[in-house]
């Protein structure tokens, strides 16, 4: 990726620099609208004058080497493998058809579940996110004659967050790892994926229990395909009226057996 922004809240000073780029994410956060520190902000509050911007740099390390080095960072369990959930059939809940899904996946429906496990609504846990990253992939297509060329390029957005979680007041040995990716830059879209990536593989590791929906791989695989929910849903528009009336006959017989 030709990385345009890259942040890492966990981080303070992460090897290779933060780069806020364009963006407004501290702006409302900023006590101090008058700051000497902010030259470029008029007294209207309109930008008079753009500050000079860094060289963004063709790389970055990732964030979370020096952890994974020491390791601090599970292995996530089971990996993920590539698999076209357009063009192949199989189980969804498998990681890596999970992540396709996550990426695809519409941006609330995405939100609201994530939301769901930050608020609680499965284990005790903490979720940091520790980096994310927008820029450009090239689309590289291949020819017949066995080489490639590149079409062009598309926007892409990643993120990493870790879990910290706490079983019977015992900690966990190790962070558990999510991913989410996503094309376009919707950041939301590719924390929340990452978020219930974590959630799914920290579950699988706890063995049998009760699932909440943010770990649960097969409802999230069934909730998050918006294609099939779509239609599912617009359907309802068509006629029912062959099976509606047979519950009303349903319904009116209970009526005359109860009275």
């Amino acid at each position: 990726m030709r990385a345009l922004r890259r942040i890492t809240p966990g981080f303070a000073e992460p090897a290779g620099g933060q780069y806020l780029g364009a963006s407004l994410d501290y702006e409302q956060r900023l006590l101090q609208l008058d700051s000497p520190s902010r030259p470029h902000v008029g007294a209207n509050g309109h930008r008079v004058q753009a500050p000079p911007a860094k060289q963004v740099p063709e790389d970055f390390p990732r964030a979370l080497a020096a952890l994974t080095g020491e390791g601090l960072v599970a292995d996530p369990q089971p990996p993920a493998e590539a698999v076209d959930i357009n063009r192949e059939t199989g189980d969804r809940r498998q990681r890596g058809a999970l992540l396709q899904l996550l990426a695809r996946a519409e941006t609330g429906a995405l939100t609201a579940l994530a939301y769901t496990a930050i608020r609680g609504f499965s284990s005790r846990q903490d979720p940091t996110l520790v980096e994310l990253r927008r820029g450009c992939l090239d689309v590289r297509i291949s020819r017949p004659d066995g080489g490639s060329f590149i079409l062009g390029a598309i926007d892409v957005t990643y993120a990493e967050v870790v879990l910290y979680r706490l079983h019977g007041g015992t900690p966990d040995p190790r962070l558990t790892l999510g991913v989410g990716a996503t094309v376009g830059r919707i950041e939301r879209r590719a924390i929340a994926a990452a978020v219930l990536d974590a959630n799914c593989t920290r579950a699988a590791a706890d063995g049998p229990r009760r699932l909440e929906p943010a770990e649960d791989a097969e409802f999230l695989a069934i909730a998050l395909d918006g294609q099939e929910a779509a239609g599912f849903v617009e359907h309802l528009k068509l006629p029912h009226h062959v099976t509606f009336t047979s519950e009303l006959d349903r319904v009116r017989q209970a009526r005359r057996d109860a009275g």
